[in-house]
């Protein structure tokens, strides 16, 4: 299983566990903030979330994206950096997969141990003309 096929496991299981908090709303910076706030809200410090998001939805949103440039940058890599500290990561263009959770919260088969270290983002799709 590739990494981007676990990262969908993982948001699916998130949104189907009962006791995995979920956030709805459209893909904006707001929603992604709801989502950091409940997890903190939860116990957890906000530098052992990481947040999982698709490059295509981070594209979506209108501000916090941001491309890196640098000698020790790869050239062409982008990295979405909305929340300051907290360590993010990127995968496919097209997935909707957003979430944030703790590493110590999911098993390495995507099982959620600990429902309180994860915060699903149910992102409501745009239809665009």
């Amino acid at each position: 299983m590739s990494v981007f096929e676990d990262n969908h496991e993982l948001w699916r299981n998130a949104l189907e566990h009962d006791d995995v908090p979920t956030i709805a709303g459209p893909t904006s910076i707001e929603t992604l903030q709801e989502a950091r706030d409940r997890f903190e809200q939860l116990g957890n410090d906000r530098n052992d979330g990481v947040l999982v998001i698709s490059i295509g939805m981070a594209r979506e949103i209108p501000r916090g994206w941001v491309e890196i440039t640098g000698p020790t940058v790869p050239s062409g890599h982008e990295e979405f950096r909305p929340f300051g500290d907290m360590i993010t990561i990127t995968e496919r263009v097209d997935g909707r997969e957003t979430l944030i959770c703790r590493s110590d919260a999911v098993r390495l088969d995507m099982e959620i141990l600990d429902p309180t270290g994860v915060v699903a983002i149910d992102s409501e799709e745009i239809d665009t003309p």
